[in-house]
């Protein structure tokens, strides 16, 4: 169906050479390069009073039957009697959120969280979706023998937010959709380091599932610079073109099974089959925490009303496209519904 290539001349430095790489038959094309840089493990985390958000809520603190000292035994468990604090990373995505957009398109959201009144992070916006999936996680310090409080805010962006960067709006001016909240040891110890809360919305019952993942020192500082472009995609729109964008998944193991963690999505392409997107710098831990681990491109036709369509995806590994770099080989990029054509 397609295929995948990486043409980078050095994969340990990031040179200044222009990235240029093809695939062809409804593929997508990478130049990936690694390198590791001193960063500064703790988020750049804007503190903000929880007073200042909307009020007139009773806090309710959502558990599983577990004292919080039950919680934190098995968080010691889990990370190391030895350790003080760990760095963590939370992922969202929400269901069944309350339509409060116009009768022509669907609630457009973002997700801010606070560990106690410290704002700790914010989302993207997702656009036109009552399910929203966050592909940016927040970074928090989880700190044994501390009752820290999570408390998840789903606001509704408007017109203002033409792009979905989040960091610099005013909370005190945008509308409220919901909350929930639990403590971040509970969150932490939970199957597979999962819950789902149900929400205290404006209307109805929707809940947000939030997943914590302990992030590793080595993958906390190593960055990945990725370039993917693709050559004859599929053709989805009805004037012969597509507005193709890529998601990336974490693969996430768990006793249940695989999962998986959406963890970045790239901007669109408009009116293209031959599209070439921005160079980006995304942390290790957003493909697993090291060069084996295997993550999972998607790549989709973008339209205006939410329904986007399915081009191709592929599974590969940092080190598979390592081993390719600078060669002619080829990853194919495959869907599924189409096999057999």
């Amino acid at each position: 169906m397609g295929c995948m290539s990486s043409k980078d001349k050095d994969w340990s430095a990031v040179g200044n050479e222009k990235d240029s790489a093809s695939a062809t038959n409804t593929a997508a094309t990478t130049n990936a390069t690694a390198r590791t840089v001193a960063t500064n493990a703790n988020s750049n985390a804007n503190t903000k009073e929880a007073s200042k958000l909307p009020q007139g809520r009773t806090e309710s603190w959502q558990s599983d039957g577990r004292s919080l000292q039950e919680a934190e035994d098995a968080a010691a468990q889990i990370f190391g009697n030895m350790s003080v604090s760990s760095r963590v990373s939370l992922s969202f995505k929400c269901h069944g959120l309350p339509n409060v957009d116009s009768l022509l398109s669907k609630t457009d959201s973002f997700v801010v969280a606070y560990i106690d009144k410290d704002e700790v992070g914010r989302t993207e916006i997702v656009s036109n979706n009552l399910d929203p999936v966050f592909a940016t996680s927040i970074e928090v310090t989880y700190n044994f023998e501390e009752n820290q409080r999570l408390k998840v805010y789903v606001f509704q962006a408007d017109d203002r937010s033409k792009n979905d960067q989040t960091a610099k709006i005013d909370l005190k001016t945008y509308n409220l959709i919901g909350t929930a909240r639990c403590t971040l040891s509970h969150l932490i110890t939970a199957p597979g380091g999962k819950k789902t809360l149900i929400m205290e919305a404006v209307r109805g019952k929707p809940n947000i599932t939030i997943l914590a993942q302990e992030i590793y020192a080595a993958s906390q500082t190593q960055i990945i610079r990725i370039a993917l472009s693709g050559h004859n995609l599929d053709k989805k729109d009805f004037m012969g073109k597509s507005d193709p964008y890529y998601k990336v998944y974490r693969l996430h193991e768990t006793e249940k099974g695989t999962e998986e963690v959406l963890t970045f999505k790239s901007e669109v392409r408009k009116q293209t089959l031959n599209p070439v997107w921005d160079r980006v710098d995304i942390k290790m831990a957003s493909f697993g925490g090291d060069m084996s681990s295997p993550f999972r491109i998607e790549v989709f036709d973008w339209d205006m009303n939410g329904g986007h369509d399915f081009i191709g995806e592929m599974r590969t590994s940092l080190q598979a496209l390592q081993a390719i770099q600078g060669t002619e080989k080829k990853l194919e990029l495959i869907n599924p519904k189409r096999k057999g054509d």
